[in-house]
């Protein structure tokens, strides 16, 4: 779970969406205040969410190191004091783990094959950023046709995928490239629809693949609106 503290009250705000809006009703305090350090919660850790991101990697390799010394565990049928523990240990990494997995935000700096279909418009286009929620893609020849909450087709192909995943996307957010070698470029801000297990699974590898790139510092202006 995600949790913040409140500035006026210092009561403890709670929320999956607390990476996703710039402001948030205190339920103690009922005052509206700013998204401000936020920390993941388990029933066994509690981590400010920038440091486990930094992380995210190391954390990753940890629990697969504990998922083998499970397996080893079970084979030498070892104590059921000593695997309780470990399974413990394995079910905290994996929260945390999972809390970081909806709010992982990658820089791309691979070129990767994409296409935004627009009605009967179809533009080639390149991923800017990419979490499992949403992208920044940049692309031509859809300047001054989209608006706010249209829906877009987008496809994208990764790296040795057999072939493109197939997304819908809502315009979260839309802004003109003022580079004049991009004329007539456009970056949009696309939340992704009722993406399906696989697709999801997909993505989150891709990340983890090339998770020794940084992280996107958010734009408050863009964070994408909470669900209802």
């Amino acid at each position: 779970m995600l949790q913040m503290k409140c500035p006026q009250c210092e009561g403890t705000i709670k929320s999956p969406f607390l990476v996703e809006i710039g402001n948030i009703t205190c339920q103690h305090c009922k005052e509206t205040v700013t998204v401000n350090d936020v920390f993941v919660a388990t029933k066994s850790f509690t981590m400010h969410r920038d440091a486990l991101l930094t992380q995210i990697k190391h954390y990753r390799n940890l629990l697969k190191n504990v998922e083998q010394e499970k397996s080893q565990l079970i084979k030498n049928d070892s104590s059921s004091s000593e695997a309780q523990s470990l399974d413990q240990y394995h079910s905290s990494l994996r929260e945390l783990l999972e809390a970081s997995r909806e709010n992982y935000r990658l820089r791309v700096s691979q070129n990767l094959p994409l296409r935004v279909a627009w009605k009967e418009v179809k533009s080639p286009g390149r991923v800017l950023n990419i979490s499992t929620k949403g992208a920044a893609i940049l692309t031509k020849g859809l300047l001054g046709a989209l608006r706010q909450d249209d829906t877009l087709q987008v496809l994208l192909g990764l790296p040795g995928a057999d072939s493109p995943l197939k997304m819908t996307a809502r315009i979260a957010w839309q802004q003109k490239r003022e580079q004049a070698a991009e004329a007539r470029a456009l970056i949009l801000g696309v939340q992704f629809q009722d993406m399906d297990r696989q697709t999801h699974g997909k993505v989150w590898d891709y990340i983890m693949t090339q998770s020794d790139a940084p992280e996107i510092p958010e734009n408050p202006k863009h964070r994408f609106a909470a669900a209802s």
